[in-house]
């Protein structure tokens, strides 16, 4: 018994990051979020569709050398900052699973500067891990366990990531949305996985967003409440049910602290 470990009543906890899970439809803008910690906006329109504002307009939350991106939709050149050079550090995801597996090792192990680490996105990890699966079977298609076997590593993976949080790190993942029909004209809309694992994912997280575009002013924003068809939650009460797309907003009222960068 001596071995285990219990968080006891008024215990004084050190830092712990957020799980987030953001989704949507390709092109929204999810992986332009990464650079709102730095500064950046989405652009800012009238109800007109006018383009009033946007870009590098705010101090930034973090520095680049605290963001790291798993990227495995090939989305470097919105990553690229103000002078055409990466705003972070990306790692591509070209390369074999167990190259994958060595990277989540390396996260895990806790020697690096990262603060932040973005998935993006894990709906085509899913398949690109079903790909690599079926091509080392040397398969034309893949089989009823080649899905089995990927979806387990998909399991492992959002977990392990999801546990950087112990270590004071925040983790996003981002998937594309998907429509799901319950009843005969009921349809809710989650992030794109395997069917059997989507609602096991937002379990996991500690927030989990749609993230659309407002149709009457062209703002991106992010929904954080199960809200008509949309599958969402937060476990921080400062969060509201609709958001401005800014991490760094976001992260000020997860962690409590004042919101100046409109002063």
């Amino acid at each position: 018994m001596s071995d285990l470990k219990f968080l006891l009543p008024g215990q004084t906890l050190k830092e712990t990051g957020t799980s987030m899970i953001v989704y949507g439809d390709p092109g929204v803008g999810k992986t332009s979020l990464i650079k709102t910690l730095l500064g950046w906006e989405h652009p800012i329109r009238d109800k007109d569709g006018k383009l009033l504002g946007g870009g590098w307009v705010n101090e930034p939350y973090c520095t680049p050398e605290e963001i790291f991106v798993v990227d495995v939709e090939s989305g470097l050149e919105i990553l690229k900052d103000k002078d055409g050079k990466l705003a972070c550090t990306v790692y591509p995801v070209t390369e074999s699973l167990d190259k994958f597996k060595d990277m989540v090792t390396y996260l895990v192990a806790g020697q690096h500067p990262f603060k932040y680490v973005f998935v993006d996105n894990m709906s085509e990890l899913e398949k690109y891990i079903l790909l690599q699966r079926t091509k080392i079977k040397e398969l034309s298609v893949p089989r009823q366990k080649e899905w089995g076997d990927s979806a387990f590593f998909m399991r492992k993976a959002i977990r392990d990531l999801r546990n950087l949080t112990y270590n004071g790190v925040n983790v996003i993942f981002n998937f594309w949305s998907m429509a799901i029909p319950l009843e005969e004209g009921v349809t809710q809309v989650c992030p794109m996985v395997m069917k059997s694992t989507t609602m096991e994912y937002v379990g996991l997280v500690g927030h989990t967003a749609y993230m659309g575009i407002a149709k009457a002013s062209g703002n991106r924003f992010l929904q954080f409440e199960s809200k008509g068809m949309y599958k969402a939650k937060t476990r921080c009460e400062r969060i509201n049910t609709f958001e401005e797309a800014n991490l760094a907003t976001i992260f000020r009222k997860i962690k409590g602290e004042p919101d100046d960068s409109k002063d």
